[in-house]
Order: structure tokens, then sequence, then C-alpha cells
């Protein structure tokens, strides 16, 4: 089984910034959040997520930061490491679905910093997470296999 794997294509979708932030003062009072959509091209063996970052500030009660970006891979060799289901949902082989996740959560993180340099989030980071635990919750939460969106 030969597979190779290139990012063909990294984007920012959508960035809004709330214009004025009050100062945090305890980190605690952020909430965090991280959500997925994927999709997938067969025939050209390209996958795509697209990836949602939220911040909100719970003590004020505001959305601070909402962030979109897409990243899609060519998997050349996918019908080797890709499974389609009839409900819609889909698997990758050989956690390979971990290593694109992690692979695209890091580049939005470095993204994310690029872009609130000099801002009142300047602080701000993604926090470092799980993923193979993640993927565990999103699969449970659509019958134990991640689905296109």
């Amino acid at each position: 089984m030969s597979v190779q794997i290139a990012i063909t294509q990294i984007k920012e979708d959508s960035f809004q910034l709330k214009n004025e932030i009050q100062p945090i003062e305890d980190p605690m009072q952020m909430r965090f959040g991280i959500d997925f959509g994927f999709n997938i091209n067969e025939e050209k063996q390209l996958f795509e997520i697209k990836t949602l970052i939220t911040l909100n500030d719970e003590k004020h009660n505001e959305k601070l930061l909402d962030f979109k970006s897409s990243m899609t891979f060519l998997i050349d060799g996918m019908k080797e490491v890709y499974q389609k289901y009839d409900n819609g949902t889909f698997d990758f082989k050989n956690q390979l679905m971990e290593f694109l996740l992690q692979t695209n959560i890091s580049t939005v993180r470095g993204m994310l910093v690029t872009r609130l340099q000099n801002t009142a989030l300047n602080a701000f980071y993604i926090p470092i997470f799980d993923v193979k635990q993640m993927m565990e919750q999103m699969k449970n939460r659509s019958n134990n296999s991640v689905q296109g969106q």
C-alpha cells in the first residue's frame, strides 16, 4: 500500500474579531470552540477540512473571535485508505484522519497567531488537546464514523 499526501490549499475563509475587547482578567472566563466540516472528492482524491474556531468571553457574554479556514489534501491512493458508507459517513484507515486533523489544527494555530498579533487576543492560542479523544467524540455524534458536511 503506497499512499502519498500533499497539501494543495490552505485558505482563510473568514476572520471576525470584536473591535473593542474588555481586558481579560481571567483566562478561565474564555470559552474556546472548534468544529470541523469535511468534503471529499473521490475522483480527484481530494479531502477538505473546514475548520471553525470561536472564542467567547463568558463573563461579558460576548463572542470575541470567529475564524473559518479550509485546508485541502491530495491523497494519492485514497481508495486504499478510505471507506464510504451508505449513510454518508466515512472512515480513513491507519490513523490517517488523526494525522490530517492534527496537521490542520497545527496550521490553523499558526494562522491565528499571525492574525491575532497586535490585538487584545495576542496571547490566545488554540489549546493543546488529544485529537484521538476528539475524534472519538466526533464519531459518537455520527454513529461511529466521521460524517461529511
